[in-house]
């Protein structure tokens, strides 16, 4: 029993989004493991045919979500996504939940386009998922030495370079190395958005052109959520009754604190007889 309070706690700990990306990860592993829904409803990868004809519109964001067969793999993707998605909403968006959405929505919708442009036909976009928010990772912790899947240690500046050249290292080949495409579509969405939050040409041309090293990295926050955005998922929110704010620790009151506070104070004076102190009374 503690063990399951201690699990629903951490859960709860999580910010919003990172939450809701990891269990529907999990989730959507599941009804693929089980088939508990009939195929229609089952089919998680991307088709713009299924998204036009067949109005199969969730495609749009669970194929971003759909983790491999081989359980290392799939250990290694959720841990990827969680670690980088937890500092992304937390540290660079400042807890701003909102707009850490609407940078999740805008680069999977540029991710679609450009598949879809590049005719990269293979219908799995968790590896992109995993550049994309890699490459903004990276923007905040170009300096900082992590562990490349606990191998070896790496400057996180590096870490996208390296992310690319194993997933091109060890894909099969198959349909024009697909799967490093759909990584390398990730990346640039990454990029496309760090231009347009910084209103720079990106780091890569800033590198180019012998910019000053923090060219590309600083001044963000120009391309967050518009205000349609915020409304509408506002309003969702109110449906779905998952907006209220919970009162925090330090607003919470005990219950000893309540009762005084419920208790109007009494006016109250000195009862004494008027005789000054150290006088003999009769």
């Amino acid at each position: 029993m503690t063990m399951r309070n201690e699990l629903i706690q951490f859960v709860g700990q999580i910010p919003p989004v990172t939450r809701g990306i990891c269990l529907l990860m999990v989730l959507i592993c599941l009804i693929q493991r089980l088939n508990v829904l009939p195929y229609y409803f089952s089919d998680f990868k991307w088709s713009l045919r299924g998204v036009l004809f067949k109005f199969q519109i969730w495609r749009l964001f669970t194929s971003f979500l759909i983790l491999p067969n081989d359980a290392m793999k799939a250990c290694f993707d959720l841990y990827a996504v969680y670690s980088k998605s937890l500092h992304l909403e937390l540290v660079h968006f400042s807890n701003k939940s909102i707009d850490y959405l609407f940078y999740i929505c805008f680069n999977f919708a540029l991710i679609v386009v450009l598949v879809e442009a590049c005719q990269i036909s293979y219908p799995v976009f968790t590896n992109a998922f995993i550049g994309m928010i890699l490459y903004t990772w990276t923007l905040d912790n170009s300096n900082v030495k992590v562990m490349f899947y606990g191998l070896f240690p790496i400057l996180g500046k590096y870490l996208s370079l390296v992310h690319l050249f194993v997933s091109f290292l060890f894909d099969d080949g198959t349909d024009g190395y697909s799967r490093f495409c759909v990584t390398m579509v990730g990346f640039c969405a990454g990029y496309v958005y760090s231009c347009l939050d910084t209103w720079t040409y990106g780091p890569l041309y800033g590198y180019l052109m012998g910019k000053d090293p923090a060219y590309g990295f600083s001044g963000r926050g120009h391309f967050r959520s518009p205000r349609w955005f915020s409304s509408i998922i506002l309003w969702i929110g109110r449906v779905l009754s998952i907006t209220s704010k919970p009162v925090s620790s330090s607003n919470r009151t005990d219950p000893v604190t309540r009762r005084r506070l419920r208790t109007p104070l009494k006016k109250s004076t000195f009862a004494g007889t008027g005789n000054r102190l150290g006088t003999k009374i009769d």
